[in-house]
């Protein structure tokens, strides 16, 4: 039986890339999901108290990512998605978010639009749509993508030094 060995995106994050992961409630709506930091900054979370909501200050250093508890606590797979979504964030986008002294890229709900016929607009809506596909591919299981590559070959009747010629940068994987 052939197991699928899941991504360790946290240990990516974490000691690939050096960065902080944070658990809070980040909006008391659970509208925000998660949210990349590339500069110190004061974040505003919220702590849920015998039944209401008290807002609460803190200090974020730079390099850290932060992830609404509900989403680390309740849907681990939807976390997963989401925190190579941030990592994607860090990876991709840090040079232009540093340009901007108190921003953070997040994500919300209403950003992770994945639909067929979505095309970004604007300079977040690309840099979303760029992170969602960074995501989606980083979590394919390297076992399963072997498999798919080799049905694509053999179907095709290709070798692999002729499908490696289309794609150079396979090489180097």
């Amino acid at each position: 039986m052939n197991t699928i060995t899941p991504i360790p995106i946290e240990n990516i994050m974490e000691l690939d890339f050096e960065l902080n992961i944070m658990i809070a409630t980040m909006a008391r709506d659970n509208s925000i999901l998660g949210q990349t930091c590339f500069h110190d900054m004061i974040k505003e979370f919220w702590i849920y108290d015998k039944q209401s909501y008290t807002s609460v200050m803190n200090n974020v250093q730079r390099q850290t990512i932060i992830f609404d508890e509900c989403l680390y606590n309740l849907h681990k797979s939807r976390f997963r998605f989401t925190a190579a979504h941030e990592l994607a964030h860090w990876i991709l986008h840090q040079r232009f978010y540093s340009n901007y002294t108190s921003i953070a890229c997040r994500s919300t709900n209403e950003t992770l639009n994945n639909r067929k016929d979505y095309y970004p607009k604007t300079a977040d809506d690309w840099t979303e749509w760029q992170a969602n596909q960074f995501a989606a591919a980083i979590l394919l299981p390297r076992n399963l993508m072997d498999g798919i590559v080799d049905n694509f070959i053999t179907g095709k009747n290709l070798s692999y030094e002729a499908f490696l010629s289309d794609f150079p940068y396979v090489k180097e994987l």
